[in-house]
């Protein structure tokens, strides 16, 4: 009879989705065997015990990826944030205009966007119900007029295609 030789494995250094699958090989392993389970008693209930609990232990490692798309959701958030900020940003330079028609841009697109002060700070659902407000109000002849008069129109659309990007994502994982 041959010796076989084990080697110790480090268990904590294992990733969940890596333990997972030494679970799984190892019941593969296992049933290629010629080993009987009902002779160890011991043995037979904790071989099913574990056969039990491993789609439980799986359907825990979805929530992990879904923990990953809720990073992915806040990363996206933080893009549109940096979106509405750079717009209103880009009004600054116009602040002081000197002729009248980007003054009355400037003050039309200011006093809308004054409307939406702290939408990053919202709920995703109200962030984004307000954010696609603001863009339609943007993007109508009465301001978006003003937004070709400032040359601002390319943050809009950055806004707009970032809260776009959030939303699909967000209702994604939601549906």
């Amino acid at each position: 009879m041959s010796t076989i030789k084990l080697s110790s494995l480090y268990m904590n250094g294992l990733q969940n989705a890596e333990f997972g699958q030494l679970i799984v090989r190892f019941f593969e392993d296992f049933s290629t065997k010629s080993l009987d389970i009902n002779v160890d008693a011991d043995l037979k209930r904790l071989y099913e015990a574990l056969q039990y609990q491993l789609p439980v232990y799986n359907a825990a490692l979805d929530q992990i990826r879904a923990s990953e798309e809720s990073e992915q959701i806040a990363r996206l958030d933080k893009v549109r944030d940096r979106d509405i900020q750079a717009l209103r940003d880009s009004l600054k330079p116009y602040r002081n205009a000197k002729t009248q028609n980007e003054t009355d841009a400037y003050n039309a697109i200011q006093l809308l966007i004054s409307e939406y002060t702290g939408v990053e700070d919202d709920s995703y659902e109200s962030e984004t119900n307000r954010l696609n407000s603001l863009i339609i109000r943007l993007q109508s002849p009465e301001f978006y007029n003003s937004a070709l008069t400032l040359g601002i129109e390319k943050f809009i659309m950055n806004l707009a295609a970032s809260n776009t990007d959030f939303n699909q994502l967000f209702a994604q994982k939601v549906f």
